[in-house]
């Protein structure tokens, strides 16, 4: 078994067409705005001594406010993209993401080269049966973004992980591309899971619950197509 120091080759000065896709990146959210879509204000990094209030329905989930099984995804044309903050650097979210040992805790565990290309084998550690799955790894640029796809009985899988960092807090913007919109009502309160289940991982805090997901949020996702 092969484990990367970064989760995905070694670390390199981003060049000017990394940079440029970082901005591209960050035009997501300014789409989200451009619609209409209301957006939190990146949260100012401070200790906290108590639990806030769950974020409003529409906004991110962030690290170290009390998880609510609201539905925060959107849907942008085809592709199907979540938010979630935290107040930690982007390196220690990017290890949250790729690391095997700490993916485990919140999604399951892999084993491979994981350089660009490649392929590796990915456990699916909450699903029924715990299978394993074949990922390939389209893009990895550490510790700022991660592009796997995969293929399955339900179709492919193509999936995108950017990370952003600003005054010590780190946004990590999720996005499926989907192949059309037929399914989001399924797919998207899993993805809303997940997410929240990688926020309680790194709280120390025990896994959501499924049920509180499916079938709620189906009718909110089905709603944006």
């Amino acid at each position: 078994m092969t484990i990367l120091m970064d989760g995905c080759g070694e670390f390199h000065v981003p060049t000017e067409n990394e940079r440029a896709d970082r901005l591209a990146a960050r035009g997501l959210r300014d789409a989200l705005e451009a619609a209409g879509v209301p957006m939190p204000p990146v949260p100012q990094q401070r200790r906290r001594t108590r639990w806030r209030r769950p974020a409003a329905q529409g906004s991110p989930t962030t690290e170290g406010e009390k998880m609510s099984p609201m539905p925060t995804g959107r849907l942008v044309g085809t592709d199907l993209a979540l938010i979630r903050t935290f107040r930690a650097s982007v390196a220690d979210v990017w290890a949250s993401i790729t690391d095997p040992a700490r993916t485990a805790g919140w999604f399951g565990p892999w084993h491979g080269d994981a350089a660009p290309g490649s392929t590796i084998k990915v456990q699916m550690a909450y699903e029924e049966g715990q299978p394993w799955m074949d990922c390939t790894i389209d893009r990895c640029e550490p510790p700022y973004r991660l592009a796997i796809s995969a293929l399955d009985e339900h179709g492919g899988w193509h999936l995108e992980m950017t990370l952003v960092e600003s005054a010590g807090v780190t946004e990590l913007r999720f996005t499926q591309h989907l192949n059309g919109t037929d399914g989001v009502g399924e797919v998207g309160p899993g993805w809303e899971y997940y997410l929240d289940a990688l926020v309680a991982s790194r709280a120390g805090e025990p896994a959501p619950n499924f049920g509180d997901y499916y079938p709620a949020m189906k009718e909110y996702f089905e709603a944006q197509r």
